[in-house]
């Protein structure tokens, strides 16, 4: 009763958003290809658009399967600890272009020397390799 009115507002969402934004795009432009309204619409606008759709469906499916793990209709991420796990990977683990501002200032003396043009067999006559390891 409520998912069929939920669904076409969503789609009804999706469908104008990406005609709502700081520079005006007309559908005679973006239909005939004339730029920059082609580019705006197709490159920047569109994929966000869609993208944010299919993240916020993904959210919401994650959100209903622990409620019917949980068989809580009141479960939510704090219930088994996966916001402070997220919290935690997002502070110190993985990739250095991903870590906090934090992780990175303590960790880009080990990290800087990656970061350089030069090819990967070279990166321990890098000066910051041996400044790091001090």
């Amino acid at each position: 009763m409520i998912v069929g009115p939920c669904a076409a507002f969503s789609l009804l969402v999706v469908v104008v958003a990406p005609w709502i934004g700081s520079t005006g795009v007309t559908w005679h432009h973006v239909l005939a290809g004339i730029s920059p309204d082609r580019e705006i619409f197709v490159v920047a606008r569109l994929p966000r658009t869609l993208f944010a759709a299919i993240a916020g469906g993904a959210l919401a499916m994650a959100g209903v399967l622990f409620q019917a793990l949980l068989r809580n209709s009141l479960a939510d991420p704090f219930t088994l600890g996966v916001s402070a796990g997220s919290d935690w990977k997002r502070r110190f683990g993985g990739f250095p272009g991903f870590l906090s501002p934090h992780s990175r200032e303590r960790l880009s003396p080990y990290f800087s020397c990656f970061s350089s043009r030069e090819p990967a067999t070279h990166y321990r006559h890098s000066p910051c390799f041996w400044q790091a390891l001090r």
